[in-house]
């Protein structure tokens, strides 16, 4: 996870995957300077998210 350690060393605020196959979301954000899970839904679950703007997200409904 190379794209992980470095978004989480540059300090960058959150970070998040999304699976279109399943669909599915994985979101961490950083909290004292390592990321931190906040987040793992899938289909039509949801997820109320703040980092890095509030937002719910559905992964069923990014998948069109």
């Amino acid at each position: 996870m190379v794209k992980f350690s470095r978004l989480e060393a540059a300090g960058c605020q959150a970070y998040w995957v999304v699976d279109p196959d399943t669909p599915s979301l994985i979101a961490w954000e950083l909290r004292d300077g390592a990321y931190v899970q906040v987040a793992k839904v899938t289909g039509e679950e949801s997820a109320r998210l703040t980092s890095p703007y509030d937002v719910t997200v559905v992964p069923a409904d990014l998948i069109s």
